[in-house]
């Protein structure tokens, strides 16, 4: 591993004997954690990934708790799929072991304990709320995919990727200056050359866009600037209370096709 520079290890322990005693899941722990130690000692970040088997030393949360506290410095490749296989609740695995968690593997099934598996975000896996925590939480790393199993491995990671992309952008924040109060993203897209084709349904009617701030307090300057903007299938609908906010709506549409080649 270190000829080819590699740094980072996922290791997986062999499945234990039916009705395994106790004290051979203890032998277990403490193998890996000697080999960890050895490993860290040469740079590698060693890591173990929540396993489908109930015989697996690494299948939910509580074998994975008693290999961690064996091995503090062993971390985690947190998969979203296997952790339903056994019962679990995903978020509260995922806040549960969040520190150790080093590479996430993004898996979906049909059902708890179903092996089929399904693209990513189309079954019981809540994937917006795993990348919303993720990546509110500062997590940085790598994301995979997996598929076991899939009559169409293209059809579904295309899929995947679209559903992934849709999940990152509802839970990054978009760099629009000023800030909106509250956005809410999608799915579908519309090219940012395509922007300045968009018919504009513009209602300046103070009436109309109280109802959108749902009881918010907004003081007389404020809400000369405030509006209320959508983007649809039919176009772009702008509601302000006079033409300062429809002027601050139509720089804001400026600004989300500056950012990408595409505004979702």
């Amino acid at each position: 591993m270190k000829r080819h520079g590699y740094k980072r290890l996922l290791i997986i322990p062999g499945l234990l004997p039916e009705n395994a005693s106790p004290q051979l899941m203890d032998s277990v722990c403490q193998r890996i954690a000697s080999f960890v130690k050895d490993a860290c000692k040469e740079g590698i970040d060693v890591m173990v990934e929540d396993y489908d088997n109930p015989r697996s030393p690494c299948y939910n949360t509580k074998t994975l708790d008693q290999l961690f506290a064996a091995s503090p410095e062993l971390n985690h490749v947190f998969d979203t799929g296997n952790y339903l296989f056994c019962g679990e609740n995903v978020m509260t695995a995922l806040r549960h072991f969040r520190q150790r968690i080093h590479h996430v593997h993004l898996k979906d099934r049909k059902a708890q304990r179903d092996n089929a598996s399904l693209p990513i975000g189309t079954g019981v896996m809540p994937l917006k709320e795993v990348v919303g925590e993720l990546v509110r939480s500062g997590y940085d790393g790598w994301f995979t995919i997996e598929h076991f199993g899939a009559p169409s491995q293209l059809q579904y990671t295309i899929q995947s990727v679209s559903n992934i992309r849709a999940a990152f952008a509802q839970n990054q924040p978009m760099k629009l200056i000023p800030a909106p109060v509250e956005y809410t993203v999608r799915s579908g897209s519309v090219s940012s050359d395509k922007m300045a084709n968009l018919h504009q349904k513009v209602r300046i009617s103070t009436k109309a866009l109280l109802r959108h701030l749902e009881g918010r307090k907004l003081a007389d300057w404020q809400l000369k600037s405030a509006y209320w903007l959508e983007i649809g299938k039919k176009g772009v609908k702008i509601e302000a209370a006079d033409e300062e906010g429809v002027f601050y709506a139509r720089q804001t549409l400026k600004m989300m096709a500056s950012l990408d080649n595409s505004v979702s």
